[in-house]
């Protein structure tokens, strides 16, 4: 089974995504439970967060120049 954003688009280890006001990288998929581990970086740190695929926004990569 693959998470999808709620664009349809594949969330994968390693892709950035948004979920609410938050931006993360994708850590660890859980697609059993239609949830995955985004890993958030603040000032005072990196903290995980696990998120529903159904809350989530994958954030194209921009093309290179």
């Amino acid at each position: 089974m693959q998470l999808t954003d709620r664009h349809g688009r594949a969330i994968t280890p390693g892709a950035r995504v948004r979920v609410g006001g938050l931006e993360g990288t994708v850590n660890r998929l859980e697609p059993q439970y239609g949830v995955f581990t985004i890993v958030i970086e603040e000032r005072t740190g990196k903290k995980e967060r696990m998120v529903r695929a159904a809350d989530a926004e994958v954030i194209a990569s921009e093309a290179a120049r």
